[in-house]
């Protein structure tokens, strides 16, 4: 009777197994699809927005020509009481100039973000190359880029060896030239800058971290750090909130994970770790 009992409830839980296998596997197609739409979406309708942004663009333009040619002829007209051609002077060397460049700058970062959620997008369809990285090499490299806001702000770069990254080349440098692009602008200019990279291999994750003595970042921005189009801190650096962004999706797409922990005022520490021994894990993730 007791092995009856066992029998039983050994194809019980075989298959309740079963059943949530089959559940999981149903789960995760449905998310791959909703997924695959979502980008397809966010890519369609972010290339259909620049088509009129581009007619906008033009027409600015022309706009800016008709009120140059108007201006050279204004001055032969004797039938325009002086009143009359001073306010129609000051509209055209104004208040026309000034709206023209209202809508310039509003269409050219209307631009900037429609190119960055098209860049976002085609983050998450770009195939990834798996190779062997000198990590130490291509630091050095992304380094030698930065030399010149480095020497500027007189900042101090220590690199510990670092351990070899199986990753996409071009993403990796993507993901460390945005990290020490950041930790070069967000140094405070009243002390000298100090920078340093260090990592480790755990065996089934490799691990990178980039600590600086910057501004640092408030507890009530955390939620802005990943965020697109979102920035965290004073908006004194140039940008439009979607370097982190890039990184966190580029992480991703490596089945790893990135974090920070930082002090306002003291710096800031961003760390990210991928699969030492990515296909595998690599695999599974892109059929995700």
């Amino acid at each position: 009777q007791d092995v009856s009992e066992l029998r039983e409830a050994t194809r019980a839980l075989q298959e309740a197994h079963d059943k949530l296998e089959l559940r999981v596997r149903e789960r995760t197609t449905e998310l791959e699809v909703a997924n695959e739409e979502l980008l397809r979406f966010t890519y369609v309708v972010s290339h259909d927005f620049r088509a009129p942004l581009i007619n906008l663009k033009g027409f600015t333009g022309e706009l800016e020509v008709a009120v140059k040619t108007i201006q050279d002829r204004i001055g032969g007209l004797t039938s325009i009481p002086d009143m009359e051609r001073a306010a129609i002077a000051h509209a055209l060397d104004n208040d026309i100039p000034e709206a023209l460049h209202f809508i310039g700058a509003a269409i050219e970062r209307m631009d900037r973000l429609v190119n960055a959620v098209l860049k976002l997008s085609r983050l998450g369809r770009h195939e990834l190359h798996l190779e062997p990285i000198d990590m130490n090499a291509l630091v050095s490299t992304i380094l030698n880029s930065l030399s010149h806001q480095i020497k500027e702000r007189q900042v101090t770069v220590k690199v510990a060896e670092l351990p070899q990254a199986v990753a996409d080349h071009v993403a990796m440098e993507q993901i460390m030239g945005n990290i020490l692009t950041n930790a070069v602008l967000y140094l405070l200019p009243d002390r000298p800058g100090h920078i340093e990279i260090t990592g480790e291999n755990s065996g089934e994750n490799v691990t990178f971290h980039v600590h600086d003595n910057g501004r640092g970042i408030s507890p009530e921005d955390d939620y802005k750090v990943f965020e697109p189009f979102r920035r965290a801190g004073r908006q004194d650096v140039p940008g439009e909130g979607m370097g982190l962004a890039y990184v966190q999706a580029l992480v991703r797409r490596h089945s790893g994970h990135i974090w920070y922990t930082s002090q306002l005022g003291e710096g800031t520490t961003f760390s990210f770790s991928m699969p030492t021994y990515p296909d595998e894990n690599h695999e599974n993730h892109e059929q995700q």
